[in-house]
């Protein structure tokens, strides 16, 4: 009996060590089971955030939450687009910049949006898949409502998300991360097509106008006219109806440039190189509704083949980060196009201004209309001619010497006699000036097109004008012009320049091309205790800088002073924005 009870007791041990072992095993097994689902959570986020949130939501909400599109949607967009994330992600959300312009929209209209891209995506897939060439294609009846200012807002947070080095994205390290992974990342262009419907094709690019560069402060533009009418030159007899004659002509200019006129940048008659990029402006309207456009050979075939000034019609092309292009493919612009082209992106660098460019891949102009139906156009602009005034003989460009005439006309005319009508009203207004102007000289200088030059100088020169000089001004050209125009208008803004910007300083000293004041001035830089400051005009650009090493009082306050050319800020204008 003894025995069995003990052997009993052995037994009940091992039955309660069994499962006091198996309650383990089951513990352990729960544990694992809770890490198991812990992981595959972990695992699920890890996924998402790598192949959908950073690739697809993140970029969406960072440039559309505030326009309505939820976190919902743009995971769902993430799901559409997750067989290549990097090419599809882009063809939305350039469609849904297109498409919404920077709007707040209802949650109904981003689900009407998503269906209408997966149904272009479908047929891009497509075509692919069948060897043809394929192209994501959002089309606009025209191009006014993409010219607003919050659809570019738009524009340039997209080329921003897309540059792994912009501001923004260094804060980022995962999207950073994922931008230098992948080859479609490059921030130079849309990768879908844009199609406008309706407009008007014109070789000739916008002169910034003071509405635009003072930001319609008329204040601010009576102050700069009284300022450059108080330059008025002493005479002598001070005779006030040859005053008159010159306030009137300065008022004549400023007129013009209210606006913003243009300037034919590419000739039908002049030979292109077949890789160079030609500018040019597409709108509807008025010239100042018009975005630019650059186009290669094969446009200009079709432009010379219709020999219309402002073609109707319609056009694709890829919208273009201007800064990028000027960074990467500058040589590739004709000279026409290149001083534009530089102010566009130079105003886009430096945040003054967001205007981006369309590179046209097809133009389809406008078919002939039948059956006696109206085929009457409308796009207005400037017509305008200029003249350089000069006492002496020996012109020396400014603009305040200046007298612009103009006429504002529909420069879509299909008939030739109406051109012509406004040339001749043109021509009759400069004839009745010029033949009671201030004594002097009257040099041509620039007209809005070819034509408009050769109507004028023809019917001019019949009319025998002693006053008019046509060999034109010395070294005078669109660049010229431009940066007069930039420096006379220009708004500055007074900073001090601290060591990561000399590099503008040095550039600003290099265009002086004097040798001996470039070394002096690597030589104050390196000094510990230097100053700089300096003026940066509308454009970002450094005009005008003084370099302070200690020197302090007296009439030299700055060891060196350096500026443009053609600014006219002088060493006191500086010294006195900073109290020296």
């Amino acid at each position: 009996m003894v025995e069995l009870y003990i052997v009993q007791g052995i037994l009940d041990w091992l039955a309660s060590l069994l499962d006091a072992v198996f309650s383990f095993f089951h513990w352990i097994g729960d544990w694992c089971g809770v890490l198991v689902d812990t992981l595959a959570v972990i695992v699920a986020l890890y996924v998402f955030i790598i192949y959908a949130y950073i690739p697809v939501v993140r970029p969406l909400r960072k440039i559309l939450a505030r326009q309505g599109l939820s976190f919902r949607e743009a995971s769902l967009i993430a799901w559409k687009c997750r067989s290549n994330t990097s090419l599809y992600m882009r063809f939305y959300l350039e469609m849904a910049i297109i498409q919404n312009r920077g709007e707040a929209w209802a949650s109904s209209d981003w689900k009407n949006l998503r269906k209408a891209f997966s149904k272009k995506l479908r047929k891009y897939r497509e075509l692919e898949s069948q060897g043809k060439d394929a192209e994501f294609l959002v089309s606009k009846d025209n191009c006014s409502h993409i010219l607003s200012e919050n659809f570019k807002d738009l524009v340039k947070a997209y080329f921003d998300l897309f540059d792994p080095d912009s501001a923004e994205n260094r804060k980022s390290f995962f999207h950073r991360r994922f931008l230098r992974r992948i080859s479609d990342a490059t921030p130079d262009r849309f990768r879908s097509v844009l199609e406008v419907k309706n407009g008007y094709m014109a070789p000739i690019s916008r002169i910034v106008g003071l509405n635009d560069r003072y930001e319609q402060n008329w204040q601010a533009i009576m102050e700069n006219y009284r300022r450059t009418l108080s330059k008025l030159p002493e005479r002598p007899e001070r005779d006030p109806g040859k005053e008159y004659r010159w306030a009137q002509a300065l008022g004549f200019t400023y007129t013009w440039l209210m606006w913003g006129p243009s300037l034919q940048t590419w000739i039908p008659s002049e030979k292109s190189e077949a890789g160079t990029y030609s500018l040019g402006i597409y709108g509807c309207g008025d010239e100042a509704n018009s975005l630019y456009v650059l186009f290669k050979e094969p446009i200009r075939q079709v432009l010379r083949k219709q020999g219309d000034f402002c073609l109707p019609c319609t056009v694709k092309g890829r919208i273009c980060n201007p800064v990028w292009y000027m960074d990467h493919c500058k040589g590739d612009f004709d000279a026409r196009a290149l001083p534009f082209a530089e102010r566009v992106a130079g105003a886009y660098r430096y945040q003054t201004s967001f205007d981006y460019l369309l590179e046209l891949e097809e133009l389809q102009p406008e078919k002939p209309v039948e059956n006696g139906a109206s085929d009457a156009h409308y796009f207005t602009g400037y017509v305008w001619a200029m003249f350089l005034h000069s006492d002496n003989g020996h012109p020396e460009f400014s603009l305040a010497d200046t007298v612009v005439f103009f006429e504002h006309a529909n420069l879509a005319y299909k008939e030739k006699s109406e051109m012509e009508y406004i040339h001749a009203c043109l021509t009759e207004k400069m004839a009745r000036y010029l033949s009671h102007a201030r004594p002097g000289k009257y040099h041509f200088c620039c007209a809005m097109n070819q034509d408009t030059e050769d109507y004028i100088r023809q019917h001019l020169e019949e009319k025998g004008l002693s006053n008019i000089e046509w060999g034109g001004v010395p070294g005078l050209d669109a660049a010229r012009l431009l940066e007069n125009i930039d420096s006379h208008f220009s708004i500055r803004r007074w900073e001090e320049i601290d060591k990561t910007s000399y590099a503008d300083v040095v550039r600003l000293c290099a265009e002086l091309q004097d040798e001996k004041r470039f070394t002096e001035l690597f030589h104050l830089l390196a000094k510990e205790d230097v100053r700089v400051v300096g003026a940066r005009n509308d454009h970002g650009e450094l005009e005008a800088a003084g370099i302070h090493a200690g020197k302090t009082g007296g009439e030299n306050d700055f060891d060196m002073f350096i500026c443009k050319p053609s600014s006219e800020i002088r060493e006191e204008d500086v010294a006195r924005h900073f109290g020296l």
